[in-house]
């Protein structure tokens, strides 16, 4: 899962497993996945959910990553 395009796991849980030195496996859903659900709860169409919830994730990774 790349963090920085899914926003990591939006409820962690214990079941997560480390594939390789890179790659770590969550399950359920993601803050990506989060924001989307919420966003056309709100009355958004998905494709405009999924545009303003990757706009959402570049400013959280740009204010945590500092980049």
């Amino acid at each position: 899962m790349d963090l920085s395009k899914s926003g990591g796991p939006a409820y962690p849980t214990l079941n997560g497993a480390k594939i390789d030195d890179n790659t770590f496996r969550f399950e359920g859903m993601t803050i990506f996945d989060f924001y989307i659900a919420h966003m056309i709860l709100a009355g958004k169409s998905p494709m405009a959910a999924v545009k303003d919830a990757s706009r959402v994730l570049e400013y959280r990774n740009a204010h945590l990553v500092g980049e």
